[in-house]
This record gives structure tokens, C-alpha cells and sequence, in this order.
């Protein structure tokens, strides 16, 4: 089973916290980073639900909207880490992302279906 993953560097650099909107019993610290966004089809725009977001100890798997949402991250330099589920691949969408404490919305990260990548050239069995 293959496993693609990207890697996104994330920097904090606000002082003070923002309000974070949302409902439930989840506490958020003052001091932390939410961190939330969409992973979609980089060809027709539709959300792809299953792919895996993680960052610092958080984790989330997208929905059916593709919307996946990391509560708690600690502030300061981290690592978000996009697992696409079978099927799909990253369309190369790699950079850093400058957050601030509170909550962030990350643009939408897009994928390919693997069927849309031309096949790999077969290589040599031996001898």
C-alpha cells in the first residue's frame, strides 16, 4: 500500500489570542492554534472526504465537504502533514503557511486522483 504525504511548515507569530467560533465542549487554550480547511479535487473542485491532517498531536480526517478542522496546536514552528486516502495524490501544493494563535483558515489543498497521473514508466526486472 503506498502512502503520500506532504508537509507544510506552519509559523506563529501573533502575541495575542483570537476568538474561536464554534460549538462544543472542546477547550481551547488561549495560547493555542486552530487550524481548519478544505481539501478538494484539483480538477473539478469537488471535496475529497478521508484524507488525514495532522499537526503537532492533533489529527482530523476530512468529511464529506473535505473540511478538516485541528484544535489545541501548540504556537510556534509545526509540521501539517496531509496523508491523501487511496486513490489520490498531492497536486504539489507545498509551501509555508503563516498562522497566528486563534483560529486560521488554511486555503483549500488540492489532490488528483491518481487515475489523472500519467502511469509511471516500467522499469527493468532483472537480468
Amino acid at each position: 500500500m503506498r502512502q503520500l504525504t506532504a508537509i507544510f511548515a506552519i509559523v506563529s507569530t501573533a502575541l495575542l489570542g483570537l476568538s474561536c467560533g464554534g460549538s462544543g465542549p472542546t477547550l481551547v487554550s488561549p495560547h493555542s492554534v486552530t487550524i481548519e480547511g478544505r481539501i478538494v479535487d484539483a480538477i473539478t473542485g469537488q471535496p475529497v472526504s478521508g484524507a488525514i491532517v495532522e499537526a503537532g498531536d492533533q489529527r482530523a480526517t476530512t468529511d464529506a465537504q473535505g473540511r478538516y478542522r485541528l484544535i489545541n496546536v501548540p504556537p510556534g514552528t509545526t509540521q501539517l502533514v496531509i496523508t491523501p486516502p487511496d486513490g489520490w495524490s498531492l497536486a504539489g501544493n507545498t509551501g509555508a503557511v503563516e498562522i497566528e494563535l486563534g483560529s486560521n483558515e488554511i486555503g483549500n489543498i488540492y489532490l488528483v486522483p491518481d487515475t489523472e497521473r500519467p502511469p509511471s514508466p516500467p522499469g527493468s526486472t532483472g537480468g
